[in-house]
This record gives structure tokens, sequence and C-alpha cells, in this order.
């Protein structure tokens, strides 16, 4: 039996999955975030060892092109925080974020 992975990062904020999974009538948290993230700016990865070991993954948010209108991502990653605040997501600081998602 092999082990794959999968890097991913970017700016964005790690959410909190308990609050996804108690405000949203989804199968699963991949269907909540392909909802709410359509047609949005924004991306939506996963990184842990949940897929191989059983246990639950982590969760991230990020812009999907931060750099389109140069390197000043003040406003955009503004219209992130507004984002998750309307939505109502928990989350941690905006930043770099990522990691190896094993499965």
């Amino acid at each position: 039996m092999g082990v794959d992975f999968e890097a991913n990062f970017g700016i964005g904020a790690e959410i909190d999955n308990k609050c996804l999974n108690e405000k949203n009538n989804f199968d699963n948290i991949e269907e909540y975030l392909d909802s709410i993230l359509s047609n949005t700016p924004y991306v939506w990865f996963s990184y842990g060892e949940g897929s191989y070991t059983g246990e639950s993954d982590f969760y991230i948010i990020a812009l999907k092109n931060p750099f389109k209108n140069g390197y000043d991502i003040t406003t955009e990653v503004n219209k992130l925080l507004c984002f998750l605040v309307e939505h109502k997501i928990k989350h941690s600081k905006i930043d770099v974020v990522g990691g190896l998602l094993i499965f």
C-alpha cells in the first residue's frame, strides 16, 4: 500500500472544522465550502493525514490570485476577512498558510 500526498499553500486562514459542521446541512465540509466559495476569489484546501489515518484534516480558505492587482494585498485580505465574518466562520489570523495532505 502506498501513500500519496499533495502540498498546498497560500495567503488565507485556517478555519474551525467544528464550527462548520454545526452550522450547515451539508453531508461534509467540502460540499459546504464548494457552495459558499463558488464564484468568489477564494479557494479551499485541506492538509493533514486524516484521509490516511481516519482523523480529521485541517481546512483553509485562501485567496485564489492574491497578486492580481500588485503586491499590496491589503484590500484582498480585508475582503477575505469580511467574507469569513459574514459567513460566521471561526478562523485563525490571515497569514501564509498551508501544509501537506496525505492520503
